[in-house]
């Protein structure tokens, strides 16, 4: 357990050497030598370990309310304080198919269960056809289990198949970085202008995109997306109306062009070309609105392929790092099949 340097232990030994001066100082007991096994000793021994524990827990709950050492629900509410909550994430997820011999409705949670102990629940409403069905299931824990049997029996379901692995496709966001989050929140306010009039100043005809961040004390960075010449005149628009304390650079953004291959797991009745145009169209959108800098989450690219029910499961290439004054696009996208 980590605890800041000011918070202490208890000292048992000294503890005890005090306590053993107290007795002497009693007529009675002057020439008292503690020995293992006498009664004294043992009381004394057992209401120092009883303390010990108890300042310790005292420790821990004081080192709590520092955010170096905050954990947990601890961490949920400090954090609050600046407005700020941490990100659930998302429950695992599984596709499966549903024979069904006739048309029947099935609400959400309806629950399914698996030989070895396992639950699962209906994601949605699901108003299940004669045939075929694709459904997506949830689960409190991931892996590779096979929850295929309806709690409460229904006659008009026939078989019951999962089709991939429980899968977290956004995790819960974890204490250290909540910790990055709010502090990041705390280094917004900035002794420079403020970004808003910066990009106020600096969104001229031609500039696509504009970051303005706070780059020290009284130092602005601006980064934009678009020609080399919109350097000047972005410059001309800044000088004369920045506060005289405030300096500033101003830097074009570097395009970096990727090719992005999605591996895809689909039903055998599946419309790949209909399912290729909505994913492309998907992922381009998305890549349209990243900001300067921005990194997309492979969890997010993944769910933007899931346009219907017939997908089963996905999976994506890597995508390379940027830094803070490049920018994403995309140069082509690749299928493949799983």
């Amino acid at each position: 357990m980590q605890l800041p340097d000011f918070l202490k232990p208890l000292d048992i030994e000294k503890e005890k050497e005090e306590i053993l001066k107290i007795l002497k100082s009693e007529d009675a007991l002057k020439e008292y030598t503690p020995l293992e096994l006498d009664y004294l000793n043992i009381l004394t021994n057992a209401f120092l370990l009883r303390l010990s524990h108890h300042i310790t827990q005292i420790n821990y709950l004081i080192s709590q309310n520092y955010i170096d050492y905050a954990q947990g629900e601890f961490l949920d509410e400090l954090v609050k304080l600046a407005g700020i909550e941490r990100l659930k994430g998302s429950n695992p997820i599984a596709s499966a198919e549903v024979i069904a011999t006739n048309a029947v409705f099935l609400p959400k949670n309806t629950r399914f269960y698996s030989d070895d102990g396992h639950y699962a629940y209906l994601n949605e409403d699901m108003q299940l056809k004669v045939g075929s069905n694709i459904i997506y299931l949830i689960s409190d824990e991931a892996g590779s289990f096979k929850p295929e049997t309806l709690e409460l029996n229904t006659p008009a379901v026939k078989s019951i198949k999962i089709l991939s692995d429980f899968i977290i496709y956004e995790s819960k966001e974890s204490d250290e970085e909540l910790k990055k989050r709010f502090f990041n929140a705390l280094t917004k306010p900035s002794t420079a202008g403020s970004d808003a009039g910066y990009k106020f100043l600096a969104k001229k005809s031609g500039v696509k995109r504009l970051l303005c961040k706070n780059n020290g004390a009284g130092e602005v960075l601006i980064i934009y997306e678009g020609e080399e010449a919109l350097k000047e005149v972005i410059n001309e628009a800044l000088k004369e109306n920045v506060p005289i304390t405030d300096s500033y650079t101003i830097k074009k953004a570097e395009e970096i062009k990727i090719n992005l291959q999605i591996a895809l797991k689909t039903t055998s009745k599946a419309d790949l070309n209909a399912i290729y145009k909505a994913i492309e169209k998907n992922i381009n959108t998305f890549f349209q609105s990243l900001d300067l800098g921005e990194m997309p989450k492979e969890n997010k690219l993944i769910s933007l392929c899931f346009v219907n029910k017939e997908i089963l499961d996905v999976n994506i290439s890597p995508i390379p790092s940027i830094e803070l004054d490049n920018f994403l696009s995309l140069n082509q996208i690749e299928f493949t099949r799983l």
